[in-house]
């Protein structure tokens, strides 16, 4: 799969492949991904992308998790090369103006905070029209809603600390389990992210089962 932003700084590309859950467990995704500027001029230009990230958006009975990542490559023109997550919830929006649903921007530029230990300078190649792939691993479990594991290529990251962005449950939103793919331009050229390999998978034998009893 390809992303591509406008040829516009700070703007994105997002794809979403939305899911549910029937048992609240552990879960792994894994993909390869390459990420690089569109090659319309003779020059690296590894700069003019901003991040790339990954985003998983649950729901459980009681809240709406979401759990962020970004590779932050660039920003104001200098090269960065930092993972990040969010949790702070931004405020909602009502959609609409019979106050069904709400909404909020919660990919904007504020709220990330660096993860520990998390400087990583990843692989690009000599040329403009090249690129180059990266493993990512990252674990989440369902039932405590935590983070468990998280990896790029040979980096193993410390995510004990770290806490997603969580907010009250919504309505219609029972057992979600949405994976989301980002990408952001930092300049006024356009952004790729490519995908591949993209395996999200279950330890069902984790958590005994428990059959949901309907109310009357």
């Amino acid at each position: 799969m390809k992303l591509a932003t406008r040829a516009q700084e700070q703007s994105l590309a997002i794809g979403i492949k939305r899911l549910t859950f029937s048992l609240a467990c552990p879960i792994q995704l894994e993909m390869l991904f390459a990420f690089k500027p569109e090659a319309s001029e003779l020059r690296l230009s590894l700069a003019d992308v901003g991040a790339v990230g990954v985003i998983f958006d649950l729901q459980d009975a009681e809240q709406r998790v979401m759990p962020h990542l970004r590779y932050l490559n660039a920003a104001g023109g200098e090269l960065v090369g930092r993972w990040q997550y969010k949790h702070r919830t931004p405020s909602f929006q009502e959609i609409g103006d019979r106050s069904e649903t709400v909404s909020h921007f919660h990919l904007g530029s504020d709220g990330w905070e660096d993860i520990p230990g998390g400087q990583q300078q990843l692989c690009y190649n000599e040329i403009a029209t090249k690129q180059n792939w990266h493993y990512l691993r990252l674990g989440f479990d369902l039932a405590s809603m935590s983070f468990t594991a998280f990896q790029c290529n040979d980096h193993h990251f410390d995510v004990s600390a770290l806490q997603p962005m969580r907010m009250p449950a919504m309505p219609n939103l029972s057992c979600m389990l949405n994976t989301v793919l980002f990408a952001e331009a930092s300049s006024n050229r356009r952004a790729f992210l490519y995908v591949d390999s993209v395996l999200l998978s279950a330890d069902l034998g984790a958590s005994p089962t428990t059959p949901h009893t309907g109310g009357a």
